[in-house]
């Protein structure tokens, strides 16, 4: 069994909202408690899930192995700026620089504290475009508007997955200012592209980033603001992080997590003979 994290477990008022939460909160409290428990072999894609997963049963330790997930090939530089820059401006619809925000819009990922902090750090020219999924983001656009940067906010929702590489190779940033993760794959998939990143300094992040990013201390606007007002004002430290993200990114295979995570498993099996 994979675990990614122990959300469900950890902080149930991050996990599932509405009607899902409703439905599906005491089956995957139970799934995720009968994985640690009794499933033959675990895999957490990071030593930050591992830690916690060992917090909660410690006689898992055995059992546990740590196989880092990976950005996908695709992931990668531009290799043609201008054209990715143009097809990002078609999308976003300008060509003035943005800062990305990736992921489901959920009480975990922040989205309303990076909108907050761009409002109150980012100058224009700067927009900040946010690219989300599974909840409507009516609140988030009220948001924007009692702050004065609705004009400077793009939303996008559905995207092609060459779309979703285009946005982040065109990015000067990408912000993750989640509170909760297990491991933090935009994060990875941007250092991929060699776009430079700001977070929230949780464990999972400092241990993908290990210094190749700017982390700030998490639910923390003034913070995050001030660390987007620095970051913005200064290409040389976008260009720094830039390149210290990518070289950190070479050190993640998908190759290697498949081959790890086979490897579990014919352990595994051989356990139940």
């Amino acid at each position: 069994m994979t675990v990614h994290d122990v959300m469900a477990i950890e902080r149930p008022d991050l996990h599932l909202q509405g009607v899902e939460r409703i439905a599906k909160s005491a089956y995957y409290q139970q799934a995720v408690w009968r994985a640690l428990r009794e499933a033959t072999r675990l895999i957490a894609p990071s030593k930050a899930t591992a830690d916690r997963i060992l917090a909660l049963q410690p006689d898992a330790a055995k059992r546990l192995t740590v196989i880092l997930e990976a950005a996908e090939s695709s992931f990668r530089p531009a290799e043609d700026l201008p054209a990715v820059q143009a097809r990002a401006a078609q999308l976003t619809g300008e060509k003035s620089p943005y800062l990305l925000l990736v992921g489901a819009n959920t009480p975990t990922k922040r989205h309303a504290l990076a909108l907050a902090a761009f409002a109150a750090a980012v100058p224009p020219p700067w927009r900040l475009v946010l690219l989300q999924r599974r909840m409507a983001h009516a609140r988030l656009v009220r948001l924007a508007h009692r702050l004065h940067v609705a004009d400077r906010t793009v939303w996008l929702e559905a995207v092609a997955r060459d779309d979703v590489v285009t946005l982040i190779q065109a990015a000067s940033g990408l912000i993750q200012p989640s509170i909760y993760e297990g491991f933090g794959l935009p994060i990875l998939e941007a250092m991929a592209c060699g776009c430079p990143v700001v977070a929230s300094d949780i464990a999972p992040f400092r241990e993908i980033a290990n210094g190749a990013a700017i982390l700030v201390p998490p639910d923390d606007v003034a913070a995050l603001a001030a660390a987007l007002r620095d970051f913005v004002k200064s290409p040389e430290l976008r260009r720094a992080l830039s390149e210290q993200g990518w070289s950190r990114a070479q050190a993640f295979s998908w190759d290697r997590c498949a081959e790890q995570t086979l490897q579990i498993y014919h352990e595994a099996a051989l356990q139940q003979r």
